[in-house]
Formats: structure tokens, sequence, C-alpha cells
């Protein structure tokens, strides 16, 4: 998909839903550089919130993508810090 701005109205999408549907996992959000975003995740729930950030993150990316026939593939990581790929 050639549009540059793409990234932003997935961040967008996900910000959203994330606010409405999901307030535990938004109420954990703390940063956001491009299209990435930065969580605090309580310690004993952060594996499966971290699956459910994945499942979410691709759902919203999918609503731009999948009518061009490319999926989305969310990597998330989990770590003491935000290291890049």
């Amino acid at each position: 998909y050639g549009d540059q701005g793409t990234g932003a109205d997935i961040l967008g999408e996900v910000v959203h839903e994330l606010r409405m549907h999901y307030p535990e996992l938004y109420a954990c959000a703390i940063n956001q550089v491009h299209d990435e975003m930065g969580f605090e995740l309580p310690e004993q729930y952060a594996e499966a919130m971290t699956d459910q950030l994945g499942k979410v993150m691709d759902e919203c990316a999918n609503r731009f993508l999948m009518p061009y026939g490319v999926p989305s593939a969310c990597t998330p990581a989990l770590g003491d810090v935000w290291l890049k790929d």
C-alpha cells in the first residue's frame, strides 16, 4: 500500500480500539513513536496482555491492508526497555 500515512491511520485505529474496547490495555500505553507503541504492563499479566495487544494491532492494521491483500504481522516484544528490531 503506497500511502505514507497508513501507519498513522493504523495507529489511530489501534488507540481508538484500545480506548473503546480494552481500557485495561489503553491505561498501560506510555509512548508512541511512528507506528510503534510502548506499554507499561503489570508483570503478572504481561505475556497475556502482550498477546492481546498483538491481536488488536493486527486486526486494526488488517482493516486498512487486507483490501489490498497485504496481511499485517505485528511482532510485539516484551522487555524491560524498548528495543528496536
